[in-house]
């Protein structure tokens, strides 16, 4: 083989190679971003603390319940953005700004619920004002895994705001996927707060695969 040749071989495999690389490397980057990316929303936190029963902040189960649900679908192969990942305080708006500028697939808010009336129990959804179909979906998947672990009532997937279904949670509103707010259980309540506890893991666990679910 000629010293020409030689070279021209050496400089075409070298060429092939790096298309080669550059392909996978293209591939790797199109099928990560083909992967479901959940945002997950610790409802309240920092200064906010939500309801608050005794020495129990809302904020803080929502924290702890939110990162559970995370791990979980990691697990499973999905992406996930959390709004907070500690005791911040956060606002609305940069709840759902978060959500819309990673392109999230869906965004699902966890919240504990209160009522002056201490018998008040169960879990519910809520979803924007014009019913969504893809959201209503969201909401129904979560709140039948967890009805099967079991949380007290089913108060099923409510509509628009509490007292006014022509408005809407700001973080239902303002995103631009699909999403719900889960009220998982009452602070309020003492028998909804052991539940909470009892079955921490299967409530994260039920959540996780109403979302996956979902996508």
């Amino acid at each position: 083989m000629n010293r020409k040749r030689k070279i021209i071989l050496i400089v075409t495999a070298a060429l092939l190679g790096a298309v080669a690389v550059g392909a996978g490397i293209f591939l790797a980057v199109r099928s990560h971003s083909r992967v479901p990316l959940v945002c997950l929303d610790a409802g309240h936190g920092g200064k906010d603390t939500g309801a608050v029963s005794g020495d129990r902040l809302e904020k803080d189960d929502n924290l702890k319940m939110t990162l559970a649900v995370g791990r979980i679908l990691k697990e499973e192969g999905c992406r996930v953005v959390y709004t907070r990942k500690d005791d911040s305080t956060v606002s609305l708006e940069e709840r759902y700004t978060l959500s819309n500028k990673k392109k999230a697939t869906m965004f699902v808010a966890i919240h504990r619920n209160s009522a002056e009336n201490e018998s008040a129990n169960g879990i519910e959804a809520w979803i924007k004002s014009t019913e969504p179909a893809p959201d209503k979906k969201l909401a129904k998947n979560i709140l039948r895994q967890l009805d099967k672990v079991g949380f007290g009532a089913n108060r099923g997937v409510s509509v628009g705001y509490r007292g006014d279904k022509t408005k809407n949670y700001a973080v239902n509103s303002g995103t631009n996927c699909k999403s719900c707010l889960l009220e998982l259980g009452f602070l309020s309540n003492a028998e909804d707060n052991e539940r909470f506890d009892r079955n921490f893991d299967a409530y994260a666990k039920a959540i996780a695969k109403g979302i996956m679910q979902s996508l």
